[in-house]
Order: structure tokens, then sequence, then C-alpha cells
């Protein structure tokens, strides 16, 4: 996607952090919100209203939505060299860093299973990481004009760094927690793919195919 230069600037100078002790502390955090909720007494239970393709519904009541508000391009569009060239280095070996295989139990339920693990940058936080700043800054670009809950959005992301003889098999982004508690396929607004290097690997191909909703529909 097109990206500001010297926003993209500032990132590339983000001191250096440790991005698995960054997925460590914000893993804590979350667990002891998760003991809070579960502590509160009669906590409500999690209802969405979610649209034909699995995204919650723009204009519900759900995380203080208005009918008046519009929904983001959901079209498939593609930029190229989008990043400094002076920036992809490092932001490759934060990929490296980041790219990580983890445990964890659902927060429910306590479901155990393997997975990458993934990140999130709050829509009001300020970007710790360049990796950070690069995920801010797409989900900034993509929700221009749109009106929401800054304190429950922003963008949840990883990385993937593989090599040349394997590939990412067909999927559909979704919340894998909620799946495996409530057997429901919540996927994002938008989902984007950022490529580093030329090297290797295949392009992403998008398929017309939306994702049922109920999880023992997949395939």
């Amino acid at each position: 996607r097109q990206a500001d230069g010297a926003q993209m600037a500032r990132a590339h100078d983000i001191p250096p952090l440790s991005l698995y002790e960054a997925f460590r502390a914000r893993r804590q955090r979350r667990r002891r919100r998760r003991r809070i909720q579960s502590a509160r007494k009669g906590s409500a239970a999690l209802e969405v209203s979610l649209d034909e393709n699995g995204r919650i519904r723009v204009g519900s009541t759900t995380g203080g939505a208005s009918p008046r508000d519009v929904a983001p391009d959901y079209s498939t569009r593609v930029w190229r060299s989008v990043l400094p060239a002076a920036a992809i280095p490092r932001l490759a070996e934060d990929c490296a860093s980041a790219y990580l295989k983890v445990k964890t139990t659902t927060r429910n339920r306590g479901i155990e299973y393997e997975t990458n693990a993934t990140y999130w940058i709050g829509a009001s936080c300020a970007p710790r990481t360049a990796l950070e700043a690069v995920a801010l800054d797409i989900f900034r670009h993509h929700s221009r004009g749109v009106r929401f809950d800054a304190s429950s959005s922003g963008a949840e992301w990883w990385t993937q760094v593989v090599d040349e003889e394997l590939d990412i098999p067909f999927h559909w982004d979704r919340d894998y927690e909620l799946q495996k508690e409530e057997g429901v396929c919540l996927h994002p607004h938008v989902a984007s793919v950022t490529y580093l290097t030329g090297l290797g690997g295949a392009p992403t191909l998008v398929l017309p195919v939306a994702s049922p909703v109920l999880a023992a529909d997949l395939p």
C-alpha cells in the first residue's frame, strides 16, 4: 500500500526492542485482564452481530458503532515499493525475531493449542518497534474516514519466515480462540500482506470465497 515516506523513516528510527519480550509482556497483561474480567460478578456473555462475510457488522451496536458509520474499502488492491529500501534489512530481522511458535490456552475453557505468535497494536497506542509502526500505519490508512472505538480497535499482526520450498496453505484469517471456544468464525474487517523481499515464496492468491460462519462447516 502507499505509505508516507517521512512516517516510515520515523518508524525506522524507533529503538530496537526484543519482540519476544514484548510478546510475553503483552500476553501476561492480557491474562491479568482476563482474570479480572472473569472475576466480575454477572459478566455479560459475548454478543456480536456478523455480516455475511463473518465480520462485525458496521452499524451494529457492538463496540459503540452507529448506523451512520461507513465500512472500510473491502476491495482487493495492490501497491508496490511502499517501504523505504533502507528500512527493509531491519524489518526483515525483526520479522525473524517475531516469528515464534507458541503454546497457549483459550481464555474461558482453557483449550490448549499451538499457533504462530501474534501481536496487537491498539489504535491509540504509540508504536515501540518498527514493525508496530508499519502495522499501525496500515491500520490508519484503511480506517481513514471510518468512525470506530479506538479503545477496542487496532491491528493484530504477525510474521511469516518460510523456506522457498514451503508454502502457506489456503485459509481465512480469523479469531482462532473464538472458533475453538464458540464454534464461530469471526474475521477482521481488513487483512493485508506485506512482502519485504521478492526472493522465494509465492504471491498471495485471493479468491472470492467467503468463509462459513460456523466452524463446523469449515472444509
